[in-house]
């Protein structure tokens, strides 16, 4: 159609007495080229226009308020000249694709606010300021803010296409700033000090697994959907409920979380404290807790507690958990075990994954406690060991089979399950373990821990007698005697006589060698001991 230039059309125009602003348009032009004598554009000049398609307007310097808002057809915007787009400028033009930004110095508040067609290439570093809701939902793709000190809130929430932004100025990121961000996947941080409400809530593809160590301040909710696991760096002083997403890991499984010891009490907020006017503290939201805290030391990095939570929603278990939280940083472990010891914890999964991580990670570990994990992971051994193979978890194998729940009767099972999935390492570790328990000549079937007045001994190479008499020697004198395999030992026992040098022989011998306070003692010896004590 035939392009009408703005001079020719003044009847459709209201222009300022001296001509500079643009004050309103009444016609229904498709493309409209505005003179560069025009240098703004009032406030609603065109607000509501559905006729407008294209606009060059290269002279004006500042769009005003609701300008354009709610153009449903204005799809290009030329503005070579442009510094300021007031508040809400370009608010809803849905069919909007296109805008020239050039030397832009500030983007009000909600400027471009869901024109779900805009894809902004570049927005160039003259950019000074920029309000609340200049882009969300928008289709930009990729943003590039770097030399911004300060991100918004609610700047790109709701941009469902964006993919990467680098903000690695910003020292402040804002309320909301990219909630709902769906497609979102990779942000550059830099020394950022804080991460308000909400600012990264529900962007399920962004993968963050930590988080720079100039952070001192996580709001609540601020990572909220996230199922993967965080390492919270030591700089971090406060954190708001839920900050680093729910109480819980994807498909179920457990969320994992690194701390400091110094944020241990500060890290109850994650689970939903609040405070009400006297000062009591309660749990204000309430859902299922499966969570692993792995705490460091503040100086060392070393860890000092592991922490693993598994709960229901209901207030017994949860407040109980809570109360385990001590304002010096340190954990009451008895409140943990208490949950299982009185019952507390009802479902099964939860009761085993406690059960199976104390064993694993013992801190604080009361002995009684611990016969009662034991005798608790001993009834679910085939799931607690084809789990830890499936994981890769050699530590907990050794675990499992220092605590005597994998041996003889059941490791060529965990074996043939390690080999079938191809776990190749947890094959191996289990095949050393068998070959280290089963000797030669159908002699010791397992590992023979005693516990004798504070000291473990282990047996190696021993025929079936001196097995037998070892046993009912130390259990008349009050002693115990336990299945393992691999244990730390004070005093190996074996049986000069037999002609073949066993693993634990081997390896007793290099501890020795190392300055290690283990006694070798052949079974003579060890019979003269017992016998003195008599």
């Amino acid at each position: 159609m035939e392009i009408k230039e703005a001079q020719e059309l003044r009847n459709k125009f209201l222009v300022s007495e001296d001509g500079s602003v643009l004050l309103k348009y009444s016609g229904n032009d498709e493309c409209i080229i505005l003179d560069n004598s025009i240098t703004e554009i009032g406030d609603r000049a065109f607000e509501g226009n559905d006729h407008i398609r294209k606009i060059e307007m290269n002279g004006v310097t500042r769009v005003g308020t609701k300008a354009f808002g709610n153009c449903s057809n204005l799809e290009s915007v030329i503005m070579n000249s442009i510094l300021e787009i007031s508040d809400s400028s370009f608010i809803q033009c849905r069919l909007l694709e296109s805008i020239t930004l050039c030397s832009i110095r500030k983007i009000g508040m909600g400027a471009l606010a869901y024109c779900s067609n805009l894809d902004i290439g570049e927005i160039p570093e003259t950019l000074e300021q920029i309000g609340e809701h200049a882009f969300a939902g928008t289709a930009i793709r990729n943003i590039d803010i770097h030399w911004m000190e300060e991100i918004p809130g609610y700047l790109f929430s709701s941009c469902e296409s964006l993919e990467c932004a680098d903000i690695s100025g910003a020292r402040f990121i804002g309320e909301n700033a990219f909630f709902a961000c769906k497609a979102l996947k990779n942000v550059v941080l830099g020394s950022v000090e804080e991460i308000a409400e909400g600012a990264f809530s529900a962007c399920a593809t962004l993968a963050l697994s930590s988080l720079p160590g100039s952070l001192k301040t996580i709001g609540s909710y601020a990572f909220s959907g996230f199922t993967n696991g965080f390492v919270i760096p030591k700089s971090v002083e406060s954190i708001g409920t839920y900050c680093l997403g729910g109480t819980y890991g994807s498909r179920g499984w457990s969320k994992k979380i690194t701390i400091y010891k110094s944020l241990l009490y500060e890290f109850r907020k994650y689970l939903g404290i609040k405070s009400d006017r006297y000062g009591r503290e309660y749990r204000f939201e309430r859902s299922p807790i499966a969570m692993e805290i792995t705490v460091l030391n503040d100086l060392g990095d070393s860890v000092t507690d592991f922490i693993p939570i598994f709960c229901d929603d209901y207030p017994e278990t949860s407040d109980a958990i809570l109360r385990a939280f001590n304002p010096d940083n340190t954990f009451n472990y008895s409140e943990l075990d208490k949950d299982i010891w009185h019952n507390r914890i009802k479902d099964k999964d939860d009761k085993l994954r406690i059960a199976a991580l104390r064993l694993k990670y013992p801190y604080d570990l009361d002995e009684k406690i611990k016969d009662i994990y034991v005798e608790y992971v001993s009834g679910y051994i085939n799931e607690v060991g084809s789990t830890a193979i499936r994981e890769g978890d050699i530590y907990m194998l050794k675990v499992l089979c220092e605590n005597g729940l994998i041996k003889t009767s059941n490791i060529k099972k965990f074996i043939k399950f390690a080999i079938d999935i191809n776990e190749t390492e947890c094959a191996a570790y289990l095949q050393s373990c068998q070959s280290d328990a089963l000797e030669n000549k159908g002699r010791v079937a397992d590992d023979i821990v005693i516990e004798f007045e504070g000291k473990k001994f282990v047996t190696t190479g021993l025929s079936a007698d001196d097995e037998r008499w070892v046993r009912e020697e130390v259990e008349s004198k009050g002693g115990e005697y336990k299945p393992y395999f691999v244990v730390s030992l004070d005093y190996l026992i074996y049986d000069p006589l037999y002609d073949h040098e066993t693993a634990k022989l081997t390896k007793a011998r290099g501890q020795v060698r190392k300055g290690k306070p283990v006694q070798i003692l052949t079974i003579s010896e060890f019979k003269k001991k017992i016998k003195n004590k008599a």
